[in-house]
């Protein structure tokens, strides 16, 4: 990749350390989080095509020009036709430009493609030999017979392996009679090395979650856990991204211990948990109890709340599954709420004017 794809690639991926650590912490990522996640993603897998993409204005990148190289190798034999498959529109864009230098005659398919135009679209592809070039998203390649082409390009790879065989299976199909070469572009030291050695993804995972089917991308529970996982396993490869600094979160999560340099230190809320003395909580609730305390005191019953501290009251819980926390009470003994109540009402009697 060139300098100007390496910085936005690296911005992203220190984003999604930050937040694969941040899991491994707690187990947990929010909604907002979660989204975050996802976009870093997006933004990593973009910059390995063209800084296009990102902020359509520069085009530095090297895989439209290659993949006009290879275009120029594979038109060389008469009749031969190819599919070029990218997920994004913007990236189509870049190689339209491509092909219109070379005065090479192509379609473009989209989902923004209207119904009416599609069936000539595809008509013009199969039956005019001068058409050499299928363009198409995954979303617009959908339910497409292309088995008259002979090469299928890949620009950049899907998250779901499923929408990698329905690629190959738009020219790959009943009717082909011809072998079918298939050509994926990937960019090394990137995102995209780490996804080619991890193709094995579970479809129910990933479908719709990271390639635009579903609208609601919120995970939780043991999905969120394979999910983040994966997303470990992709960025395995990379450089390991820099420590966020305390103040970026300070307002947003409870001040953990830092991690090993091996990463296999974690923790997690409920540890955090475990020391009453640091939780503000328990700065309020034993505040609380100090008040009744002198209530007690001034009503004569300071024996009241003997032996009850926060700790052995109070206890912060948290669901692993779902990562909320709650605060479970342990009443006392019937005769020390009795006595609570008593002060309480001594102290609203020596109040009264």
């Amino acid at each position: 990749m060139t300098p100007q794809q390496m910085e936005h690639h690296e911005e992203n991926r220190e984003i999604v350390g930050k937040l694969v650590a941040k899991w491994r912490r707690f187990r947990f990522l929010s909604e907002a989080d979660q989204r975050r996640l996802l976009i870093a993603l997006q933004n990593m897998r973009m910059a390995c095509d063209s800084t296009y993409l990102l902020d359509q204005r520069t085009d530095h990148g090297a895989k439209a020009d290659e993949v006009a190289t290879l275009l120029d190798e594979i038109f060389e034999r008469p009749d031969t036709k190819a599919v070029i498959f990218s997920q994004w529109l913007r990236m189509h864009e870049v190689l339209v430009r491509r092909l219109d230098r070379r005065k090479w005659s192509h379609v473009l398919f989209h989902g923004g493609v209207e119904s009416a135009r599609r069936k000539d679209l595809v008509d013009r592809f199969r039956e005019d030999p001068r058409c050499r070039a299928f363009l198409s998203t995954d979303a617009g390649g959908v339910g497409l017979n292309l088995q008259h082409a002979t090469v299928v390009v890949n620009v950049d790879l899907p998250w779901n392996p499923a929408v990698l065989e329905q690629r190959i299976g738009r020219v790959h199909r009943l009717g082909q009679t011809q072998p079918v070469q298939v050509v994926s572009f990937v960019a090394k030291g990137t995102i995209e090395e780490g996804m080619l050695s991890v193709l094995g993804f579970k479809r129910s995972l990933f479908a719709g979650v990271l390639d635009g089917g579903e609208r609601e991308v919120f995970l939780g529970g043991s999905r969120l856990k394979r999910f983040l996982e994966s997303v470990e396993h992709v960025t395995a490869g990379l450089p390991p991204p820099i420590v966020e600094d305390a103040a970026d979160d300070a307002a947003a999560e409870p001040v953990v211990a830092e991690e090993g340099v091996d990463g296999d230190s974690e923790v997690t809320a409920a540890s955090a948990s475990a020391h009453p003395a640091a939780d503000p909580l328990s700065h309020l609730l034993r505040a609380g109890l100090d008040l009744l305390a002198q209530f007690a005191t001034a009503a004569g019953t300071d024996q009241a709340l003997a032996g009850a501290a926060a700790p052995r009251l109070f206890e912060r819980i948290r669901d692993e599954s779902s990562g909320q926390s709650y605060l479970k009470i342990r009443m006392p003994e019937p005769e020390v709420v009795d006595r609570v109540a008593q002060a309480l009402r001594a102290f609203l009697e020596s109040r009264r004017p």
